[in-house]
């Protein structure tokens, strides 16, 4: 209907198509790109703002009758209903909510829902492709492979956007948008949470509603985010907007992905204010950070693991640039106490979780999949402070890469500039490890940052080339120096870090050279410290064999051994009772019973409802079966074994595998409870959506046998 077009209906598609179009040289339409630009320019300034719903507007509506465009409407009281529903929702003047809703009408057909959710649908999608187009532009700005014709273009456009925020900076503005956003959010939480408490069954339609709208909104707030990540990158923002997001960050109180989204322009910030290029003089820069140590001391976070993160970046940062000021600066360090101001700083930011909290942050958003119960079982000893973000899954791949750049920066940065905390922190932990001493001094941080780097590099080909391509670079040295007097769980970690750090061709070829003594520094013969190498690691394998051959061989016959005749049917019915007696056992545990000494259950104490053929002293049991892949999957091969009749058995196999009274003391007898058990809860219940968050399956992996069980 052309009576409904206004600003609302431009949804910024065509837009988006020609800005996704740059980099590729046949898509690419730089005269249409700029008239595109020209005509949506004042739309974008606006960013998602909206004239809010007012009295005037609203008494209109109550009249029955609205002017839209020029044309008169009739309003029928379910249509101003849904008006008023919109505008209520969206805090948008009442005429704009008629418009959207009349765009719904015509739309809902095709859209395939009614007319009110198909506003809410285009309403949402106007402001992904806004916001889209505009995260776009300001990330080719940056982009070295972008052609020098759209470039101008580009940055035109980009500095009349910068320079539409009056009073506000457009970083600023940025900031608001995304606090709007969890506030909608949090209303849509209540919201459901109110229809809860009244008892109100959801209908299908409005959970539905719900979930639409909250993705969307997790990746306006995303977009955002990248948005000023990218005003930080091009120095478009001001010292102000820095401490305006760490006072948005300080009241967050959730380990969400809007903590997360927070992080990537505050980690861009701590880099550029400590760069080389930094728009503050070195003397404010010492300032800002005794102001950031002042904070920390006095004035603790909700979150405390993510100030302490902040920190750990920001010093490792700061002393950094303190190493090498500016030349005209020099004299400023002498304000300085290295101890007081960078390094007792950074063991209290390290004690407090602040390396834990990127370590986490690494795992998830990275793109490891593998189910390793091994690596698993380290991680969780590792994070113990610090949860798995919620929503981890909402995440888009592009807001992944940049917080994942971020990191390598991070990395760079404490490798380089704090040598000596990390000499510092293995010694000592070689020294816990010598002297049996438990709560060590820096509890495995350098085990933390080695599985951060292995999470930030692994399943990118080549991505890890900076460890090897340079042997005298920092990097390269932090292998050298990290391979040596490794104690049995730095090993462990700096093993995974290496294979992380290996995959692709070249840095396969580089990580051989290193572990043959080919790519480190200065003779063999000569050094008197232990490295990691490819004779260690198969010396040991060597050495387990060895072992292994020593207990086969104390468990071989000797000459006049005779092998044992077949079964007789004594000994399969001592194989049948040993296998009952396990079961026996199985099941009062599973039970919740006390243990026992003998094949008998106790009787008694067991008239609780039964919940999957078990009684109420089961559930603490089988919750820790269920909360992990691994020991569901041992479960599972437990039962699956007990019920696989012995191959030393011959003739007929009409033989129960389990007690005929299994369980007849204190529950229905029988092994259904476990079958119940296996296949309507761990097989059911465990899909991707629902494995551990710190796993990440990737969808194109072909998985083993044993993997497909839980991730139907």
């Amino acid at each position: 209907m052309e009576t409904t077009s206004s600003a609302l209906d431009e949804d910024f598609q065509a837009l988006c198509e020609l800005l996704e179009g740059v980099l590729d040289p046949e898509r690419a339409n730089v005269p249409q790109l700029k008239e595109e630009l020209d005509a949506r320019l004042e739309e974008l300034k606006k960013l998602l703002d909206v004239p809010p719903k007012n009295d005037a507007t609203r008494n209109k509506l109550r009249t029955g009758k609205l002017e839209i465009d020029g044309a008169e409407y009739g309003l029928n009281e379910q249509f101003a209903q849904e008006t008023a529903q919109l505008s209520d929702d969206f805090n948008m003047d009442e005429i704009l909510a008629a418009k959207l809703l009349l765009r719904g009408t015509e739309a809902a057909e095709s859209i395939d829902r009614t007319p009110i959710q198909s506003a809410k649908f285009l309403y949402h999608g106007r402001r992904k492709n806004l916001l889209d187009a505009i995260r776009l532009m300001f990330s080719y700005v940056v982009d070295e492979n972008v052609g020098n014709a759209a470039r101008v273009v580009l940055a035109d456009a980009t500095e009349n956007l910068v320079a539409s925020g009056g009073t506000h900076t457009f970083s600023e503005r940025c900031i608001s948008a995304m606090a709007a956003v969890r506030s909608a959010v949090q209303q849509l939480r209540e919201k459901c949470r109110h229809a809860q408490t009244l008892g109100m069954a959801p209908d299908p339609g409005f959970i539905e509603d719900l979930e639409l709208q909250l993705r969307f909104l997790r990746n306006q707030h995303e977009m955002l985010a990248s948005i000023v990540f990218y005003l930080v990158k091009s120095k478009r923002t001001v010292l102000a907007d820095f401490k305006r997001l760490l006072q948005v960050v300080k009241g967050l109180d959730r380990y969400d992905v809007f903590m997360a989204h927070h992080m990537l322009p505050l980690f861009a910030f701590i880099g550029t204010l400590c760069g080389i290029e930094s728009p503050l003089s070195f003397g404010e820069t010492i300032g800002l950070h005794k102001e950031m140590l002042k904070d920390y001391r006095e004035s603790a976070w909700t979150l405390r693991p993510v100030q302490a993160a902040v920190m750990v970046w920001w010093l490792s940062e700061f002393n950094g640039i303190c190493r090498d000021p500016p030349s005209s600066n020099t004299a400023s360090v002498t304000q300085l106490d290295y101890g007081l101001d960078v390094y007792n700083p950074m063991k209290t930011a390290l004690k407090d979780g602040g390396l834990e909290s990127i370590m986490a942050i690494s795992a998830d958003i990275s793109a490891e999949y593998p189910l390793n119960s091994a690596k698993e079982d380290l991680h969780r000893f590792l994070q113990t402070r610090v949860p798995p973000l919620e929503d981890v899954s909402v995440l888009l791949p592009p807001f992944k890469t940049l917080l994942i750049s971020q990191l390598e920066i991070f990395i760079d940065s404490f490798i380089s500039n704090m040598a000596d905390l990390l000499k510092e922190i293995k010694t000592r932990e070689e020294e816990d490890v010598l002297l049996t001493r438990r709560n060590g001094t820096f509890d495995h941080e350098l085990e933390r940052f080695f599985l951060t780097i292995y999470y930030v590099y692994q399943g990118r080909r080549d991505a890890g080339i900076t460890f090897w391509n340079d042997p005298e670079s920092n990097l390269h040295g932090f292998l050298t120096w990290a391979s040596t007097r490794q104690t049995p769980f730095m090993a462990a970690t700096f093993s995974y870090m290496l294979a992380a750090i290996a995959n692709g061709n070249e840095c396969a070829d580089a990580a051989h050279k290193f572990l043959l003594d080919e790519m480190i520094p200065g003779s063999t013969k000569n050094r008197r410290t232990f490295y990691i190498s490819w004779d260690h690691i198969f010396g040991r394998f060597q050495k387990y064999i060895q072992q292994l051959e020593k207990s086969a061989n104390a468990l071989a016959p000797n000459a006049a051994y005779k092998p044992p005749p077949p079964p007789t049917e004594t000994e399969e019915l001592e194989e049948l009772t040993l296998s009952h007696y396990v079961w026996s056992k199985l099941d009062s545990w599973a039970l919740g019973l006390p243990s026992v000494n003998t094949g008998a259950l106790p009787v008694g104490g067991s008239s609780a409802v039964v919940k999957n053929g078990f009684g109420r002293g089961a559930s603490e049991n089988f919750d820790l079966i269920v909360s992990t892949v691994h020991p569901a999957e041992a479960f599972s091969n437990l039962i699956a074994k007990l019920v696989e009749p012995s191959v030393e058995v011959a003739g007929l196999k009409d033989a129960l595998p389990f007690p005929e009274n299994l369980g007849s003391s204190n529950r229905t007898s029988g092994m259904e409870p476990y079958t119940d058990f296996i296949l309507g809860t761990i097989f059911s219940n465990s899909t991707i959506a629902n494995l551990p968050q710190e796993l990440a399956i990737n969808p194109e992996k072909q998985e083993t046998p044993s993997e497909r069980v839980y991730c139907t």
